[in-house]
């Protein structure tokens, strides 16, 4: 269920050990009660997955992305040794995943931090041969020095990869405005920036600055999704290839004045069209 449940950062331990083991294990309450939230339950009946399961808690310390030009997040996928990614420079692992802010390519990280980089892509590499499938890993850097978070395999028959659009392979006639990539697929309907603005009752497409948990039962109830902000691994492209809805993000300001319009969103090539397909 990614994204379904709480995560919490930035959790303060006190001094004492009594206060510790409570500022501790009320996060860990919230976390387990979010099983029950509206997002969550959502989610179920989406993918007709059962309440009676549950969930478990990772509790970990932090590193921190923002502590100047030297740290930073970001998110890498390797796939037969090519590694791709994106990189926020100077900021927390949230502002990436919310789609806060537009992050740059892992060649960024490749001239600021040339020798983070390599360091990044080496690890990349031996994580892909050693489990023997295509994987996703997030990382933050502090300081110059490289931390992976969380490694995860992907889908060996999806090209876990942030697409490459070739240029002048975008804006073709009748197209508004265009984003990255982030969900395949081709879907038409209402620019609405929440499902009870549509007067029409026909399919809606979700448009917003960023998209954030809550957001989820709305995400899972449109054709497509359009966001201003936000990268390849922001919360609305990660929730809709997930479900499979097609998405565009970082699109830019232009976004909002799609709203109360007919269009057709192309997650493949990132393009956003008047009117229906």
């Amino acid at each position: 269920m990614p994204g379904m449940l709480d995560t919490l950062l930035n959790v303060e331990i006190p001094d004492s050990a009594r206060g510790s083991l409570a500022g501790l294990q009320l996060a860990i309450e919230q976390v387990i009660d979010s099983w029950s939230g509206e997002r969550a339950r959502a989610y179920r009946r989406w993918a007709g997955i059962g309440d009676s399961g549950g969930t478990a808690v990772i509790v970990q310390a932090m590193v921190l992305g923002n502590r100047g030009g030297d740290s930073g997040v970001g998110v890498a996928t390797v796939a037969k040794g090519c590694v791709r990614g994106e990189w926020l420079q100077g900021e927390q692992g949230d502002v990436l995943m919310t789609g806060a802010a537009s992050p740059a390519s892992l060649g960024e990280l490749a001239l600021s931090l040339p020798a983070t980089h390599r360091e990044l892509s080496r690890m990349s590499r031996r994580l892909e041969e050693e489990l023997g499938e295509a994987v996703e890993v997030e990382f933050t850097v502090e300081e110059g020095r490289l931390f992976l978070l969380q490694v995860r395999a992907v889908e060996a028959e999806a090209d876990p990869r942030p697409p490459l659009v070739e240029e002048g392979s975008r804006g073709g006639e009748g197209v508004l405005l265009s984003g990255v990539p982030a969900s395949p697929g081709i879907a038409s309907g209402t620019a609405t920036a929440s499902l009870g603005d549509s007067g029409e009752g026909g399919p809606v497409v979700l448009v917003r600055e960023s998209t954030a948990p809550a957001d989820v039962p709305a995400m899972l109830e449109s054709v497509a999704v359009v966001t201003a902000r936000g990268g390849f691994t922001s919360h609305a492209a990660v929730i809709c290839r997930e479900a499979g809805i097609p998405c565009v993000v970082g699109c830019g300001a232009g976004a909002l004045a799609l709203l109360d319009r007919q269009v057709t969103v192309n997650g493949s090539t990132g393009d956003i069209a008047g009117g229906r397909a």
